[in-house]
């Protein structure tokens, strides 16, 4: 209906005969409308004599009347806001009078804008120890809420991990648990939209926070090896035994996990410990920025037990070490012989290990 129509309308009602008190036929709680668009918030009344209308505007708990301009104009009672703006949102009040009473009614207008939103920036590359900062820009309206989200899980914030004014996130010394994608989602009135960044922590050195120590086991015992390395990329921790894989069976077992600390926890278990079990254990933690071990004895109590030696093929005239992989304990008095051309040689010590830096013929 045209606006000319709607005003020819009014001119050909009729008046009642007695008075009446006005009544509201219609009214809006409340109005949605896109910014640029026209909207009208209806108030229209039934009463004799004819009511008179007029409009309010609510701030601050306050009725402020409305200035009828270019923008605004009244039609049968219902106000009319031409190409609306993010300022023209609000509650606006009707009120409707004659001789005999008085009624009102409140509509909020909300316009909004089209939202978007950058999570910025989009990849922050950063080391342990130093602060990092991802804004969430937000454009259009109205906001209700802005929630941040970590790898799909809601945000947990901490003294460490703030929202500043729910727009802004800030962690002071970063930890490896801190790597991850972040989302900061936008709610408006009719949209909600996202946008994410993520955070990588440059590449680091494995490092150990826990080693095991030497230990002296009685046979039958049950004894257990940690190792908790940390590093970026998350390292690889294995395990030997006199240089050589731990060999894992019904009674030797091994195996590692990822704390919430992003630090691997590895471990091998000995139950019902025997005289083969002891010697040099080594745990080494490696991942692209490079490696570190730590290597200790293990004592079994017991008769003195060889594992099996590797040939070993050197150059004429280069020094070797060579380890004899004897467990046992009290440590074994090893004996080295070499029979090639039947001369006997014999070293008696007690840590089973011989630099040769000259050739025997």
């Amino acid at each position: 209906m045209r606006l000319h129509d709607i005003i020819m309308q009014e001119n050909f009602k009729t008046d009642p005969t007695g008075s009446i008190p006005p009544r509201i036929t219609s009214g809006r709680p409340g109005i949605l409308i896109r910014e640029g668009e026209n909207a009208e918030i209806p108030c229209t009344a039934q009463g004799y004599p004819v009511p008179q209308y007029i409009w309010y505007r609510r701030e601050n708990n306050r009725l402020m009347p409305l200035i009828i301009g270019d923008q605004m104009m009244l039609v049968n009672g219902s106000l009319f806001i031409e190409r609306t703006r993010a300022q023209d949102s609000g509650k606006y009040v009707c009120t409707v009078n004659n001789s005999v009473g008085e009624v009102r009614v409140e509509t909020e207008l909300t316009v909004y804008g089209n939202l978007s939103v950058s999570l910025y920036p989009a990849q922050l590359t950063t080391e342990s120890g130093r602060s990092a900062t991802l804004n969430c820009s937000v454009q259009g309206y109205p906001v209700h809420s802005i929630t941040w989200f970590k790898d799909t899980r809601h945000l947990v914030t901490s003294n460490r991990v703030r929202l500043i004014a729910n727009q802004v996130l800030h962690i002071t010394s970063v930890l490896r648990e801190d790597q991850g994608m972040y989302q900061c989602f936008v709610y408006g009135s009719l949209q909600s939209i996202q946008s994410a960044a993520q955070i990588i922590l440059s590449e680091d050195a494995p490092v150990l926070k826990y080693v095991f120590s030497r230990q002296t086991i009685q046979p039958g015992e049950r004894f257990s090896l940690r190792c908790v390395a940390a590093g970026n990329p998350i390292p690889r921790v294995t395990w030997s035994l006199d240089s050589r894989p731990i060999p894992e069976n019904h009674r030797v077992q091994y195996g590692d996990f990822v704390s919430i600390h992003a630090e691997v926890v590895s471990f091998v278990n000995v139950s019902s410990a025997r005289s083969e079990d002891g010697g040099v254990y080594e745990c080494r933690a490696q991942n692209e920025a490079g490696s570190v071990s730590h290597k200790e004895r293990v004592d079994v109590l017991g008769a003195p037990f060889i594992r099996a030696m590797n040939n070993v093929t050197v150059v004429d005239g280069d020094s070797l070490f060579y380890h004899c992989p004897a467990s046992g304990y009290p440590l074994p008095t090893v004996t080295w012989s070499k029979v090639l051309d039947m001369s006997i040689m014999q070293l008696l010590w007690n840590y089973k290990s011989y630099r040769f830096t000259k050739n025997y013929n």
